[in-house]
């Protein structure tokens, strides 16, 4: 960790992931994409990950049916 309290991988960028997206997922991870960092989202059904359509990330759907 730095002293601002952030993660330090040489030659790797930071990596947003979101486990759930909810009400207020959506949101906030389209807010840390347009910060420029890489996202990730997982979500138990596929169809929370609908509300990124649009923002750059890297889709976890479950494995479970909703």
């Amino acid at each position: 960790m730095t002293a601002t309290g952030t993660a330090t991988v040489v030659g790797q960028d930071p990596v947003v992931g979101y486990i759930g997206l909810g009400d207020q997922g959506p949101p906030m991870a389209t807010a840390a994409a347009e910060a420029g960092f890489a996202l990730q989202a997982w979500a138990r059904c596929p169809a929370s990950l609908d509300g990124l359509s649009g923002v750059p990330h890297v889709r976890r759907p479950g494995w479970w049916r909703c």
